[in-house]
Parts: structure tokens; sequence; C-alpha cells
């Protein structure tokens, strides 16, 4: 059990990361297009 509580919590971290840095790389690409 204390296991999943911890992982838990680590994946939920990982995901959140990935999302905001790919949409910060998304948004980069778009501003460089536009230039």
């Amino acid at each position: 059990m204390n296991k999943k509580i911890t992982i838990i919590p680590i994946v939920v971290i990982i995901a959140i990361i990935g999302a905001v840095s790919q949409m910060g790389v998304e948004e980069t690409l778009k501003q460089k297009l536009l230039k």
C-alpha cells in the first residue's frame, strides 16, 4: 500500500511536467514560425 501511495503522485507530477513542456515546445515552435 505504501508503495502505491508514493508512486501515484510521482506519476501525476511526471504527467503534468510532460504536458507543460509539450505545450511550451508547441508555443516556441509557433513563435519561430510566425517570426
